[in-house]
C-alpha cells in the first residue's frame, strides 16, 4: 500500500474520531483546496452551498480563513 494512501486512511479515521467525540464536522483540505478527509458531512453548513465547486462561496471563505489562520500561526477551526 502506498504511504500516502495510508496517510489518507489514517487522516479519515482521525477526522471521524474527532467528529464522534465532539459532534463538530471535519473537512481536511490540501493546499489546492481538494478534500483529503471528511467526517460529519451531513451536519456541515456548507452543505447548503456548492463546497465542491472551487469557485463557490463556501470554498472561497474556507480558503481565505485557512490562509489567515496560517499567517497567524494558528489552527483554523470553524463550527
Amino acid at each position: 500500500m502506498p504511504e500516502n494512501l495510508f496517510d489518507i486512511i489514517k487522516l479519515t479515521e482521525i477526522a471521524q474520531c474527532f467528529y464522534e467525540c465532539t459532534s463538530v464536522p471535519v473537512t481536511v483540505f490540501n493546499e489546492k483546496m481538494e478534500i483529503l478527509a471528511e467526517a460529519g458531512r451531513d451536519q456541515k453548513i456548507c452543505k447548503f452551498f456548492d463546497i465542491y465547486n472551487s469557485r463557490g462561496p463556501c470554498t472561497k471563505v474556507l480558503k481565505f480563513s485557512g490562509e489567515m489562520a496560517l499567517s497567524l500561526g494558528e489552527p483554523y477551526i470553524y463550527s
